[in-house]
């Protein structure tokens, strides 16, 4: 209506312009209401245009004002057909691209959801004094969804902290993992003594359990070195009975390389290896051997193969590295 109303004063000004040309007097007048109806229009204009159109303000004002001021008539007739057009064109700037989704029905969550920490945060967390004992206590819960040979030493670490939360649950979480060890060779040990004919398999069954004592540093000192031996024992007394099992010879080669009898490792190895037992898993072993032995030659012929295979991610880094041409 207001533009409407500009539009009718436009007319009459240059009417009156025509009738006056040669009045200064009058065409100052004129002038100065046209100047004053050009900037009433732009204001009118820029204050219906769409918020992301009015920036910046000052500059759309003079271009409104321009339009206006050098196109008499015309300039305020474009800016009427502008401001209907803003008024009946749907803005698509204001539609919303995005929306709110409703929270999931079932979230998935694995074995592990609760693991925030890697090996070396946990270490570091757990190490450091100074940090608060609730997030001392948070990484140490983390540490019951990693591998029982991985959080056992770091488990032992804890043993004489001055937090006696934390020193009270990491024995107690140790203390758990090996009762249930001895438990299950308890029941082993009560089936060798009263079979007759299945103690081949029985005596496989302990040397593993004797072994995973060793394996997930649940046993230290002189109950660490019966505990090797009577693994040893019993493994010896498979093989026996059974010389073509091939993963009890692995495991002899595994004991007598935490005894340091590396020829008996070895040949225990090698003969799991005439046997059929799987390279990508028994080469690593060999390779450790070698290594040992300061043979490193051997220890690039063994592991430069392998970064082809399917190998483990913890493994494909050492055998990268062995496998680069010096």
């Amino acid at each position: 209506m207001l533009l409407f109303f500009c539009l009718i004063l436009e007319a009459f000004l240059m009417v009156w312009l025509l009738r006056h040309s040669a009045d200064l007097p009058a065409l100052s007048v004129l002038l100065f209401l046209h100047i004053l109806l050009s900037f009433g229009c732009a204001l009118l204009v820029r204050a219906t245009l769409p918020k992301h159109c009015r920036e910046p303000r000052n500059l759309v004002l003079v271009l409104l004002f321009s339009l206006a001021f050098f196109l008499p008539q015309a300039g305020a007739l474009g800016l009427g057909i502008a401001m209907i057009l803003v008024e009946l064109w749907p803005d698509a700037v204001d539609k919303k691209t995005f929306r709110a989704l409703p929270p999931l029905e079932f979230t998935t969550r694995g074995p592990h959801a609760g693991v925030h920490f890697g090996v070396g945060g946990v270490r570091a967390r757990l190490a450091d004094q100074q940090v608060a004992a609730e997030s001392r206590l948070e990484a140490l819960l983390a540490v019951k969804a990693m591998p029982q040979h991985l959080s056992s030493p770091i488990l032992r670490s804890l043993l004489d902290d001055p937090e006696e939360d934390l020193r009270l649950l990491a024995y107690g979480m140790l203390d758990t993992e090996e009762k249930n060890i001895n438990q299950q060779i308890n029941i082993a040990l009560a089936e060798y003594r009263l079979s007759t004919q299945n103690k081949p398999d029985i005596s496989r069954k302990l040397a593993f359990l004797y072994w995973e004592l060793i394996y997930q540093n649940l046993v230290q000192g002189d109950v660490r070195l019966f505990v090797i031996k009577e693994a040893a024992r019993y493994a010896v007394e498979t093989l026996d009975n059974k010389p073509e099992d091939a993963s009890v010879w692995v495991l002899l080669g595994k004991i007598h390389n935490v005894r340091n009898d590396w020829p008996s490792a070895e040949a225990a190895l090698l003969q799991a290896k005439d046997l059929g037992f799987p390279p990508t898993r028994l080469t690593p072993y060999l390779a450790e051997h070698a290594f040992q032995q300061r043979e490193f030659d051997q220890v690039r012929v063994l592991m430069g193969p392998m970064e082809s295979l399917a190998i483990g991610d913890r493994m494909r880094p050492t055998a990268r590295f062995w496998s680069k041409q010096v």
